[in-house]
């Protein structure tokens, strides 16, 4: 059925009457203003929209993409920030195991100290 319209539209297109037609100004901007028509209504019914949306404080697309966005942000942070968490548990507690492990004794003195003697000479008498 639509292929039989479209061949209908496509021998009226060619026929000499909508040559005619179609070089007179007024139904050249009548379907200019057909053809822009969508994208004014689509435009117009989202200002609407967006006017009573914030009119009866209620969440618009672009209300939900920034909040999709915020929570993306922030789980990316929690995410980072668990891992730098963990990252020094770790290191705390290999620092405790380290503490905690015995640890060699000094090695031991096998001489001890040596002493400085001191000459003192006695005064002869004379």
């Amino acid at each position: 059925m639509f292929s039989n319209l479209k061949e209908a539209g496509m021998k009226w297109a060619s026929s000499p009457q909508a040559m005619k037609l179609m070089t007179n100004p007024n139904v050249q901007k009548a379907l200019m203003k057909a053809l822009q028509l969508p994208g004014e209504v689509r435009n117009a019914v989202q200002e609407r929209t967006k006017a009573f949306a914030e009119y009866a404080d209620l969440a618009t697309r672009g209300d939900i993409q920034t909040f999709q966005r915020t929570m993306r942000d922030l789980e990316r942070e929690i995410g980072r920030l668990k891992r730098d968490l963990d990252a020094e548990r770790a290191k705390v507690a290999t620092m405790s195991t380290a503490a905690a492990a015995p640890t060699a004794a000094p090695p031991a003195e096998t001489e001890a100290p040596k002493k400085t003697k001191i000459a003192i000479k006695k005064k002869s008498d004379a």
